[in-house]
């Protein structure tokens, strides 16, 4: 007990030292990503058609609605970023953003460029486990689905000059 409590002050010593001096305001200009950072405001997928239990996984399945489905996103950054979707297993850690094994979107996005920092995108799943996302290459991923229904999370990276961030959404391949 007395080992716990020792590991919980000094975790709290240092996350306490590294806020780097916290001035104590709230506005909106404290919270917003420095030029230096990129973070994902949003993240949503609306699969080929409503679960069917409310807050279940979206389904996605080539056979509803030709396999059609869309990703929303959006992300604050100052310049462009990188924007890459891929497929891990459901419940699996985000070791590194560029699986290029399941990859199957990748672009560099912000202004000037085809995609914004913000959009949806309308993606499509075939009944040959074709993965493609308007914009990017189509992408066999027939060694990833073992089975099938399968419980899987798709993953969204956004790297930027200086660093990114990952976020992800659970859905069901059917």
């Amino acid at each position: 007990m007395m080992t716990r409590t020792v590991a919980l002050c000094l975790l709290y010593s240092v996350l306490v030292a590294c806020n780097g001096g916290d001035s104590g305001t709230s506005d909106d200009a404290n919270n917003r990503p420095s030029a230096t950072d990129s973070s994902i405001s949003s993240f949503v997928i609306k699969g080929t058609s409503n679960p069917l239990i409310p807050g279940s996984p979206e389904p996605i399945d080539p056979y509803e609605n030709d396999g059609q489905f869309s990703v929303t996103y959006a992300i604050e950054a100052d310049g462009t970023v990188d924007i890459e979707l891929s497929v891990i297993e459901a419940g699996g850690s985000i070791v590194f953003c560029g699986n290029e094994s399941t990859e199957f979107y990748d672009r560099d996005c912000g202004p000037g460029k085809s995609c914004g920092l913000s959009g949806e995108l309308s993606c499509k799943f075939s009944a040959n486990y074709m993965l493609s996302c308007e914009g990017g290459a189509e992408r066999n991923l027939i060694v990833f689905f073992d089975e099938l229904p399968k419980n899987a999370d798709i993953v969204l990276c956004v790297s930027h000059a200086s660093g990114g961030g990952a976020s992800k959404e659970r859905v069901q391949f059917r």
